[in-house]
């Protein structure tokens, strides 16, 4: 029974241990569970299966927080602010607020 445990408990180990030295792909998130054994969310996958004959529609996105990094590299060319309004007067200075 001694020898059973020792065995189980070394391979084990050694089974952990070499998952550990496995240089996980760049792209690691976006791979699929079942198709490439890597916990990714699968995006690739989506691409090929399911968007494969769609068509690109552009989405806007509106960030209603206390804060955004406008200068990060992927946002800086891609932020859009309301010529229509005076930063920091706390008016709606184009009326489009809805009250």
């Amino acid at each position: 029974m001694k020898k059973v445990f020792i065995s189980i408990s070394t391979l084990l180990i050694s089974g952990f241990l070499f998952s550990q030295t496995q240089k996980r792909p760049d792209n690691w998130f976006n791979l699929d569970p079942t198709n490439d054994k890597v916990n990714g969310v699968s995006t690739e996958r989506t691409y090929k299966e399911l968007l494969k004959d769609r068509k690109p529609v552009p989405v806007i996105v509106a960030v209603l927080d206390s804060g955004v990094d406008y200068k990060h590299e992927d946002l800086k060319d891609v932020m859009w602010t309301n010529p229509g309004e005076i930063p920091g007067n706390g008016i709606d200075d184009d009326k489009k607020w809805i009250h």
